[in-house]
């Protein structure tokens, strides 16, 4: 879709990357990145780059492209932040006005658009509206449903759908071989996911889910998901929470629960499965927004989790 854009000389201005953590959003938006910027290697047919970096390819990848812009929580103007906020989004509108440094190209990458605060994404909505010429917005996205239904209008929609399970095996195999085994279980076509709950030392989060969820009390979950050296601690109980309720919904609909993930995780689904799919699913839901809701609008985590689970 958008090697054809610039072939008709008609690309959009805006894409929004959509698909499950991990697929290869981030990757993809960074590759596109490198194929716009060094336009020598251009090549519509094929949507590649060639295997010898050009200086462009190797400014992208090193982060010091004059003619990129990434913008993401985490740190902004050399300070910590929880999310992506209004002078992130200035910084967006600044880099625009200038003149493309190398090329025809200004490029800026927004991983993730879902940490946008209200105040950010209106004024990203602005510049979605009255673009400048010969600027291009990658937005990745996780859960596009909760971006503004603006935005999302005034993006073109480019959504990574899983990978085939030998593919997923082949990355995760080449970055831990060690944990294949374990990761697939949790991956779902997601090698990125697979890797990265790897690095938060999954196991012990989900049997602390797991405790909770059999009534053991949320402490020992609120201390590994508040830790404040570890912020992707919350975003990896998120998922193991709903993969959870996802697994007992499906043994209460008769769905055969794969291998244990960790031991001990069948007693506790066979436990679940007995409140019935539809009433584990709507509880997966609420459970789900009141955690997002405690990211987003930055309320005491251990409070929010002790709330959410009082329901189970």
């Amino acid at each position: 879709m958008m090697a054809e854009g610039l072939a008709r000389g008609a690309l959009h201005h805006a894409w929004l990357i959509t698909g499950s953590r991990g697929v290869g959003k981030a990757s993809l938006a960074y590759l596109f990145a490198k194929y716009m910027l060094g336009e020598e290697t251009l090549s519509f047919e094929s949507f590649s780059v060639p295997g010898t970096p050009f200086p462009a390819h190797r400014k992208v990848a090193e982060g010091f492209h004059p003619d990129l812009l990434v913008i993401e929580a985490g740190v902004s103007e050399g300070k910590k932040t929880r999310d992506i906020n209004v002078d992130d989004v200035r910084r967006v509108k600044d880099f625009l006005a200038l003149t493309p440094a190398e090329g025809t190209w200004r490029i800026v990458l927004v991983d993730s658009a879902d940490d946008m605060n209200m105040n950010a994404a209106n004024a990203l909505l602005k510049l979605l509206e009255e673009p400048p010429a010969n600027a291009l917005m990658l937005l990745v996205s996780h859960r596009p449903g909760a971006l503004l239904p603006t935005i999302r209008s005034r993006c073109r929609v480019l959504h990574l759908h899983p990978l085939g399970p030998e593919q997923t095996r082949s990355v995760v195999s080449r970055y831990v071989p060690e944990a294949v085994a374990s990761l697939m279980g949790l991956a779902k076509g997601a090698p990125g996911l697979a890797l990265w709950l790897h690095g938060v030392n999954w196991q012990a989060m989900y049997k602390a889910v797991l405790d909770a969820l059999a009534g053991g009390g949320t402490a020992p979950l609120a201390s590994l998901a508040a830790e404040k050296d570890r912020p992707e601690a919350w975003e990896a109980l998120n998922f193991l929470l709903s993969t959870a309720l996802a697994r007992a919904a499906s043994g209460a609909s008769g769905v055969a629960v794969m291998e244990e993930l960790i031991p001990g995780e069948r007693a506790v689904l066979q436990k679940l499965a007995g409140k019935g799919a539809l009433s584990l699913v709507e509880l997966r839901e609420n459970l789900l927004q009141k955690l997002f809701e405690a990211q987003r609008f930055h309320l005491d985590k251990k409070l929010a989790l002790t709330a959410a689970f009082s329901e189970i």
